[in-house]
């Protein structure tokens, strides 16, 4: 049995991104066309604070980045919860570097 997941199935596991609150957070900012219009490419993202949102075993983290684009800059503030063992935004807004906040795509606002 492990032969044939190895064999058929390795690449695609070794494929999957990391399972965290940021890898989530990063990868919902890359998926925004809206905002990668904004900002550009984005070209670092930069992990500010990620915390555990009430009890340890809730599921439930904050993370706040900073987002470097090729054409302007933001903050990202994204509230995240466990689904089904992976990581999935709940809510998160965006701060472009003139004061402007918009939701992030995917997220409850939008």
């Amino acid at each position: 049995m492990f032969a044939v997941l190895h064999a058929y199935g390795g690449r695609s596991l070794s494929r999957r991104g990391p399972d965290s609150p940021q890898y989530a957070a990063r990868e919902a900012i890359r998926a925004d066309n809206t905002i990668v219009g904004l900002v550009g490419g984005i070209k670092r993202f930069e992990l500010i604070a990620t915390e555990s949102v009430g009890p340890a075993s809730s599921g439930r983290a904050r993370v706040e980045a900073r987002v470097l684009g090729s054409r302007d800059s933001g903050r990202m503030i994204a509230d995240l919860a466990l689904d089904d063992g992976r990581w999935a935004v709940r809510e998160a807004t965006f701060t472009l570097s003139d004061g402007t906040t918009i939701p992030v795509a995917g997220s409850a606002g939008r």
